[in-house]
C-alpha cells in the first residue's frame, strides 16, 4: 500500500464514520500527509528507481526537463541537476549520479 493510497483509505473512513470518533481519523490522515512529506524529500539511489519522464516544460523553452538535487560519482558536493527522462546534466555534461531528490517547494511568505 502506498502513502497515497493509505490517506485516501483514511479520508473514507472519516466519511463513513461521520466524524463520529473524536478526530482520530483527521489525526491519522494529518500523520500520514507529514509521512508523505517527509518520504518525498528523501534520497532516492538511482539504483531503486530514477525520477518519471518530464512532460514538456514552459520554463526551459516547452523542452521536457525537470530539476532535482544530485548527490554524483566521485565528488561531496550536492548540486542541482536536470533531467531530460534518460540522463541527468549540468547543462554542459552528462552526470553520474548516485542519488537524487525533488527540490523543495519554493519559499511563500505568510502574510
Amino acid at each position: 500500500m502506498t502513502i497515497r493510497e493509505a490517506i485516501n483509505g483514511f479520508e473514507m473512513d472519516n466519511v463513513l464514520l461521520g466524524d463520529n470518533e473524536n478526530g482520530i481519523v483527521e489525526r491519522n490522515i494529518m500523520a500520514i500527509k507529514a509521512l508523505e512529506v517527509l518520504y518525498s524529500q528523501r534520497w532516492i539511489p538511482v539504483e531503486e528507481r530514477l525520477p518519471e519522464k518530464p512532460k514538456e516544460n514552459p520554463l526551459y523553452d516547452n523542452k521536457p526537463l525537470e530539476l532535482y538535487l544530485v548527490s554524483v560519482k566521485n565528488t561531496d558536493c550536492v548540486i542541482r541537476a536536470f533531467w531530460n527522462g534518460s540522463s541527468f546534466t549540468d547543462g554542459w555534461e552528462k552526470l553520474e549520479v548516485l542519488a537524487w531528490m525533488p527540490l523543495p517547494e519554493p519559499f511563500v511568505p505568510q502574510y
